[in-house]
């Protein structure tokens, strides 16, 4: 069962160059109950974005091969303002603290991420289960 927002599937785009890393949390994601797009690139990001089922959240490496960083995040805030975003990074990555989005940072634990992934579908889209309850909080995701 996905997890939606009035009867409209709230999808997750997960953006990361690695195409492992991309596999292991779609797999994580859906597990979590919600519908989940991957890209490797910030083109293949954009076209997602631009289409018509465009996802409600996206988890962002900013180290894509052919943008990146924050100069990516605030173009994707400028053309995409009602995307949430959750940025998952190394530590280190200059500036990102400054997205404007919550850094979750890339370091093998997906209890962070998936937390911060809740919390996006309930504050940025409205996420509600199916049977119109929010997703619980903390436990839900492994570590």
């Amino acid at each position: 069962m996905h997890k939606t927002r009035g009867s409209r599937v709230i999808s997750i785009l997960i953006v990361d160059r690695n195409p492992h890393v991309r596999e292991f949390l779609q797999r994580e994601l859906q597990h979590q109950g919600y519908a989940v797009l991957a890209a490797g690139s910030a083109g293949d990001m954009l076209a997602y974005l631009a289409g018509s089922a465009a996802p409600g959240i996206v988890v962002l490496d900013p180290d894509l091969p052919d943008q990146g960083g924050l100069p990516l995040i605030k173009r994707l805030r400028r053309e995409f303002p009602d995307v949430c975003l959750v940025v998952h990074a190394h530590g280190g990555e200059g500036g990102l603290d400054r997205s404007g989005a919550p850094v979750v940072e890339k370091d093998g634990r997906t209890g962070p991420l998936l937390e911060a992934v809740r919390l996006a579908a309930r504050d940025c889209a409205g996420l509600v289960r199916e049977n119109g309850t929010e997703p619980r909080s903390g436990r839900e995701g492994r570590t």
